[in-house]
């Protein structure tokens, strides 16, 4: 959970901790809880910390239990759970549709052997909507894996598609070039004429990524980096005049890893 090192996971041991209590479906355990019953477990700070990486404005004058109701409320949002299920990683998305028994259809064509042998639910864990129990099994509180299942529906998916392709281009062309300038990224980005977001577009669609997350991409003097990497501090991986940006096929962006294509081999 994103409370880090401070925060306590909800304790599943107590005396509610009964076999019987969990509906297993594929490897994925949904508990009939609530997240207010997870959030319950974070101190006032961490609930704090957590409504402030997730841009939820929530008053904090408030008493821990109202405060931790307040934050459920938001995070079970609609609009709240789409943000961060449009970026969650397919192999992710995969288990988790998995785990709801819900049809993966929308999302086959796009999967890789590995994508298909995932069975983690880091990203769920990460932003504070899934936890372990004391099994060390994933488990979703049942109001979220409900919300969930409302998200996910047949509009959701050529977004999350348009999301996944963002992705593989942000990833690959970092590996290619550890700075991207936004002129050779947004090249890059068309490369797959399902691509509908335009230059002008895609610093509001960064901003959108998740901050609970250890990674994720910023626009910096004109470079895609992540935060970790600001070009202050990256002048040898800058271009220089004369510099020729390699472009990848399609194909090598899909696999977001083209040092892995046998045609790169």
């Amino acid at each position: 959970p994103e409370t880090g090192e401070k925060g306590v996971p909800y304790d599943f041991t107590g005396d509610d901790a009964d076999d019987d209590v969990f509906a297993e479906a594929g490897k994925l355990q949904v508990v009939p809880d609530t997240l207010d019953a997870v959030l319950r477990s974070f101190r006032k700070a961490d609930l704090i910390d957590c409504a402030k990486r997730k841009g939820l404005k929530i008053p904090s004058a408030l008493k821990k239990e109202e405060y931790l109701q307040a934050l459920a409320v938001e995070m079970l949002l609609p609009e709240t759970l789409r943000r961060y299920l449009f970026w969650m990683p397919i192999g992710e998305m995969h288990s988790l549709l998995a785990g709801l028994d819900m049809d993966t259809r929308y999302i086959e064509k796009y999967l890789g052997e590995e994508d298909r042998q995932a069975d983690t639910f880091d990203y769920l864990g990460q932003v504070s909507y899934c936890v372990e129990n004391w099994l060390d099994e994933d488990v979703l509180p049942h109001d979220v894996a409900v919300k969930i299942r409302a998200v996910l529906d047949a509009a959701f998916w050529p977004q999350y598609i348009q999301y996944y392709w963002l992705q593989c281009a942000l990833e690959l062309t970092h590996e290619l070039y550890q700075l991207v300038p936004l002129d050779i990224f947004y090249q890059v980005l068309c490369l797959w004429p399902g691509a509908h977001w335009s230059k002008d577009e895609l610093e509001a669609i960064l901003a959108t990524q998740p901050v609970d997350l250890d990674e994720n991409y910023i626009v910096d003097q004109g470079y895609i980096t992540l935060p970790w990497l600001p070009v202050s501090a990256a002048e040898s991986f800058l271009c220089k005049p004369g510099d020729i940006y390699f472009i990848p096929t399609e194909a090598d962006v899909w696999k977001h890893n083209m040092f892995t294509s046998p045609a790169r081999a």
